[in-house]
């Protein structure tokens, strides 16, 4: 069976960016790398239902909605996870509710996706609050620099927690500006180890 990678960030630390080299140097590579965003799946299924126009209606959907959701994502993602090979999995740690911070992947849906590695995206406060701000496809509040720090800590905490509850290692990638490259070298290095804990 193949392998699931979670691979998680906050807005603006160049997940995207970093996923596309990603998959161009795997297929330069010859890796079997699949794909799928956490988010993008929701959207499709929430749209079809007439629920949401976009992405940023999502998150003020009622909770016991988003749950409905976010479950039938993960059963799709765990369809995808029998073909052979490994797939990432993006997605948030949490998300921004007008109740507060919401988990990304919920206990329930832990036990549907069984990641066997989380990856944990991160830059520095700074770099993150500038993409934001350059990023008019979506509505965002902005935060300040200590509110954005205090985004990367409670994402460490969730990546901990998940961590715990899977038994699945977590390791931080620093997508530093200008060093794209070696961030993507560094999760390739941990995708082709992933089933070390197996053996």
């Amino acid at each position: 069976m193949g392998k699931v990678v979670v691979l998680a960030g906050l807005p603006g630390v160049g997940k995207t960016t970093l996923m596309n080299r990603l998959m161009e140097l795997a297929k330069e590579r010859g890796l079997r790398l699949g794909f799928v965003t956490y988010g993008t799946l929701m959207l499709q299924i929430a749209q079809k239902r007439g629920l949401v126009s976009d992405r940023d209606e999502l998150k003020n959907l009622p909770l016991e909605r988003q749950q409905e959701l976010q479950l039938e994502a993960s059963e799709r993602i765990k369809a995808l996870r029998s073909r052979e090979g490994t797939l990432l999995v993006d997605t948030h740690m949490f998300i921004k509710t007008p109740r507060g911070r919401w988990p990304g992947i919920s206990v329930a849906n832990l036990g549907f996706l069984k990641p066997d590695q989380f990856l944990l995206v991160e830059e520095e406060a700074e770099r993150i609050l500038t993409r934001r701000e350059k990023d008019s496809a979506r509505r965002r509040n902005m935060s300040e620099i200590r509110g954005i720090e205090a985004e990367l800590e409670y994402s460490r905490y969730m990546a901990a927690a998940c961590s715990v509850m899977t038994g699945s290692p977590v390791e931080r990638i620093l997508n530093r500006e200008g060093k794209l490259d070696q961030a993507v070298e560094r999760i390739i290095a941990l995708i082709e180890r992933v089933g070390d804990l197996d053996a």
